[in-house]
Formats: C-alpha cells, sequence, structure tokens
C-alpha cells in the first residue's frame, strides 16, 4: 500500500470560526503555498523574533506571572503599563515583520496570516473608523501609546502589509484624538477639494463638447 502524504495536513485541519462564517477553512489559501512556506516560514520566524524579541517580551512577563508579581503589578500601574507597552512593540514589530519576509518569499502569503491573525483588531478599527476617533478616548485612557496603532484601521492595514506600525509621538490620550481629528478633518477637506476639482473638469469638458457640435 502506498504511503499517504499528510505533509500540509496540519494547514488544512486548522480552522477559524468567523462571524456569519463559521468553520471557514483558516488557511486553505496557503495550501498551493505549502512547499514554500515548509522551507522558509521556521527562518523568517526565527529572524523576526531576534529582531523584535516578541518571545523575550512574553517570557519575561510569564515568568513575572505568579500571583504575588501579578498583585504588585496591579497596585502599581506604572509597571503594569510599561509591560503591556513592551507586549504592544514587540506585537506590532513581529507581527509587520513576518508579514514583510513571508511575503517576500511566498507572496503573498505573509500578508494572509497576519490579515488572519490581526481580525479582530481589523474589526475594532473598521468600527473606529465609521464613529470616528472621539470614541477611542477610553480606550486611549486604558493603554499605553505603544498600543494606539491597534486602534487605527491604516496601521493594521500597514502591518499586514509588512509595514511597521506608526509610533505615536502623543502620550497624552486627549492630545492623540485631537491629533487624530486634525487629521481627518484634513483628509475629509483634500477629498472634497478633489471631488470638486474632478466635477469642475467634467464640467468644462462637457461645455467643450458642446461648443464643438455643428
Amino acid at each position: 500500500m502506498a504511503a499517504r502524504d499528510t505533509r500540509g495536513a496540519g494547514i488544512k485541519s486548522w480552522t477559524v470560526r468567523c462571524p456569519g462564517q463559521p468553520g471557514i477553512p483558516f488557511l486553505r489559501d496557503l495550501i498551493p503555498h505549502k512547499e514554500c512556506l515548509e522551507q522558509h516560514a521556521e527562518l523568517v520566524l526565527k529572524n523576526c523574533d531576534h529582531s523584535c524579541q516578541l518571545t523575550s517580551v512574553i517570557t519575561n512577563l510569564a515568568e513575572q506571572g505568579n500571583p504575588k508579581r501579578l498583585q504588585q503589578l496591579e497596585q502599581d500601574r506604572d509597571s503594569l503599563t510599561k509591560e503591556i507597552a513592551n507586549v504592544c512593540t514587540a506585537f506590532g514589530c513581529m507581527s509587520s515583520c513576518v508579514a514583510h519576509d513571508l511575503n517576500v518569499q511566498c507572496p503573498p502569503v505573509g500578508t494572509i496570516i497576519t490579515k488572519a491573525l490581526l481580525k479582530p483588531f481589523f474589526t475594532a478599527a473598521i468600527i473606529f473608523e465609521e464613529i470616528g476617533p472621539r470614541a477611542k478616548i477610553s480606550i486611549y485612557r486604558q493603554i499605553p501609546s505603544q498600543c494606539y496603532y491597534l486602534t487605527n484601521l491604516k496601521d493594521v492595514q500597514g502591518i499586514a502589509e509588512g509595514r511597521p506600525p506608526t509610533k505615536s509621538s502623543e502620550k497624552n490620550p486627549e492630545e492623540a484624538i485631537r491629533k487624530e481629528i486634525k487629521l481627518k478633518e484634513q483628509q475629509r477637506k483634500q477629498k472634497k477639494a478633489e471631488l470638486e476639482r474632478l466635477f469642475l473638469m467634467d464640467a468644462k469638458q462637457g461645455i467643450q463638447k458642446q461648443d464643438f457640435r455643428p
């Protein structure tokens, strides 16, 4: 009896439960890239972890996970904020690095995997994009600035495409929100100006066509 080829069985068996789409195969789009992943994935993960230190950050956090240390962190908000900031920084670095390097070796595998991992953040960022930056203020007050990118649709999309998240220069939540609102207003004005320009161009072309009619 011929031996059964079980390579990729793990890939086929992974599933993700999405709202409205139960049981869709998580990595079905990756099966055509199975051999490329087997060849490059381990090295990509190793190199990215070396650059971003995600394993080190998580290990350090786990080592501090004893009840006494957890109680100290709960009482010392500055230390807790620092630990969360380190995780967010390493996670953003690692995610974008893996997306970029896997896209180089096995395009578009990096984006496929990272989008799946970031799905909850995509959902939240899309909601915030719809209802506006002011809705983020209560979130920003609870997390360090190093985590702000997780609520920003442009940053989350960028990570999935292999771009590191933007580092927020604003430590104050209110200032960060004001900056986002100002940026949104500028983008809205630019879009309006572009639409007006296109409208005037179309109108001008229409008038010119009428002038040339016999």
